[in-house]
């Protein structure tokens, strides 16, 4: 009986063994990339974020290189979403029903599905002095915006985040410092973004990456050093940034829910990606510098160059940065295709 137990679990080792290299050795994904084109006097120049059903939202300039809008791209139709006085604006993520959280100048903006926007700025209880900075920097599908801000307050600069929920603004605090920002929210209502410790026994300062539900604030530790951010976060609570680790180098990470994993380079062993985004299936894409920006996906282990990835689309194509993923593997960023900087959609044709 026991040799026929180990005999059992010998068999099992080996077919692990060979599917762990099967996996090891897999063939890498193909994607093909194209252009979001001109329309409505609107050039996407930056495509910065798509929703799970392909809509896509970012910064394109309007008539020249001097004024900039916001748009929503959705089944070919690039539409500018527009606001008072518009001369720099962007959204930066959108949603499945195509609100948009981003900004307009300065100020933290949203628009609902229909285009209608709402300039968040305004909202944020700081001294009304004309100081105000905000930006809109995540949205989920119930329409909850996050935003990072800086006023004055009784002639304090104040750096804080604010969750932007039915109508209502919800200070989301500090880990002990005096500077919080938020990043990214998902459809759980968890927040990620960078927040300061209080100062330590020496008077230094710290920022770590949290995690906020529920009203409390949940630092997410480090690779081994002092400090870490969180850049994005996914529906299972995965998060992704960029932590110190114990040799002081700061490195990309993806976190687990309870540990922090570095991820490896990218294309060559001085190439370490700084992540910008995490879908449900643990892909997650941003950029490196390389020869120049290369973006870049992380996934099963391994980090590609997105240029790497790219079927006969890609001739043209050079120095790419990639902003966003969905759950479907599509990637949007901004690039040079022959010789002028465009937005793009990569969308995976060999999973």
């Amino acid at each position: 009986m026991q040799a026929r137990i180990s005999l059992i679990a010998s068999g099992a080792l080996l077919a692990f063994c060979t599917f762990a290299a099967t996996a090891a050795l897999a063939a890498p994904p193909v994607y093909k990339i194209e252009t979001i084109d001109k329309a409505h006097n609107t050039l996407p120049r930056w495509a910065l974020g798509i929703s799970n059903n392909g809509i896509v939202t970012g910064e394109a300039w309007m008539n020249s290189r001097y004024s900039s809008s916001a748009f929503r791209y959705k089944n070919g139709t690039t539409r500018p979403l527009l606001a008072p006085d518009t001369w720099d604006a962007a959204g930066w993520r959108v949603n499945d029903d195509g609100a948009v959280a981003g900004w307009v100048g300065y100020e933290a903006w949203t628009w609902d599905k229909a285009g209608a926007g709402t300039n968040l700025d305004a909202l944020v209880p700081c001294d009304a002095d004309g100081s105000r900075d905000s930006k809109g920097s995540g949205i989920n599908s119930a329409g909850d915006v996050v935003l990072s801000f800086i006023c004055d307050r009784a002639g304090v600069r104040v750096f804080g985040a604010y969750l932007y929920r039915g109508g209502n603004m919800i200070d989301l605090g500090t880990l002990g410092g005096n500077y919080t920002t938020a990043n990214a929210i998902n459809n759980a209502g968890q927040i990620v973004g960078s927040s300061f410790l209080a100062p330590d026994s020496d008077g230094k300062v710290h920022a770590r990456a949290y995690i906020w539900e529920n009203g409390s604030m949940r630092d997410l530790g480090t690779l081994g050093g002092s400090d870490s951010s969180a850049v994005d976060i996914n529906d299972a609570g995965h998060v992704t940034g960029m932590a110190r680790n114990a040799a002081n180098e700061n490195r990309a990470y993806w976190y687990d829910g309870t540990t922090m994993h570095q991820l490896p380079t990218c294309h060559g062993s001085d190439n370490w990606p700084q992540p910008r985004a995490i879908n449900n299936h643990g892909q997650i894409t941003g950029d490196y510098f390389g020869k120049g920006f290369e973006a870049f996906l992380y996934q099963k282990g391994r980090c590609y160059s997105l240029l790497t990835l790219l079927d006969a689309s890609g001739a043209g194509w050079t120095a790419l940065q990639a902003y966003d993923i969905n759950d479907k593997g599509v990637i949007v960023g901004a690039g040079v295709f022959n010789g002028k900087g465009r937005a793009f959609i990569a969308t995976p044709v060999k999973p």
